[in-house]
């Protein structure tokens, strides 16, 4: 079974799934202080084979999003897109994220919300 995890955070439920027999975890995480944490989460717990982070958005489409390079990250739940963003991070439509899954189980969107209009 895989598992696509779409707003990974801190890697904690992508580390969750791996430990708990998923073949495989597809974690996207849009903030890149965030995901160097899910990185660092991934690595201390040896998971480096089953779990794959992506530094990227889902939405609708293909394309860019901005965003700031830094967040705090206990701020990061209250982050919003705008056009004032420092940083582009790749956007992948759904469809695509698709294609990277051969055995799907589950999809696990923790987003807030604000990705539906990305």
């Amino acid at each position: 079974m895989e598992v696509v995890d779409v707003g990974a955070y801190i890697g904690d439920t992508a580390v969750f799934f791996a430990v708990k027999d998923a073949k495989r975890v597809i974690g996207f995480e849009l903030l890149p202080s965030v995901y160097k944490v899910a990185l660092e989460n991934v690595e201390l717990n040896g998971l480096e084979d089953r779990v794959a982070l992506i530094n990227a958005d889902v939405g609708s489409k293909d394309g860019t999003i901005k965003v700031p390079s830094v967040i705090d990250l206990d701020k990061s739940g209250v982050f919003h897109v705008t056009d004032e963003g420092d940083i582009e991070e790749p956007l992948y439509p759904l469809k695509r994220v698709r294609e990277l899954v051969k055995d799907p189980y589950l999809l696990k969107m923790d987003c807030e919300g604000w990705r539906l209009t990305s």
